[in-house]
């Protein structure tokens, strides 16, 4: 993803692959420190993705529309 976000072949929009590169980011932490999380905080960690998701389905539909 970072090597396409660089060179720019294929690219949406500038922020979308900084963006996947977060939610891997948060997913990871999710998976790999999950039991010795409070469930709070996984919650919070699971809306900050839906946040970014949705961020991502923004950026790209306004893109769309301003294309078509």
């Amino acid at each position: 993803m970072i090597g396409v976000f660089y060179t720019g072949r294929g690219s949406a929009s500038p922020f979308v692959h900084p963006i996947f590169i977060a939610i891997t980011a948060l997913s990871r932490l999710i998976v790999l420190q999950g039991k010795d999380m409070k469930p709070e905080n996984i919650v919070f960690e699971a809306s900050a993705i839906l946040l970014l998701s949705v961020a991502i389905l923004i950026i790209l539909r306004s893109r769309k529309d301003a294309a078509g």
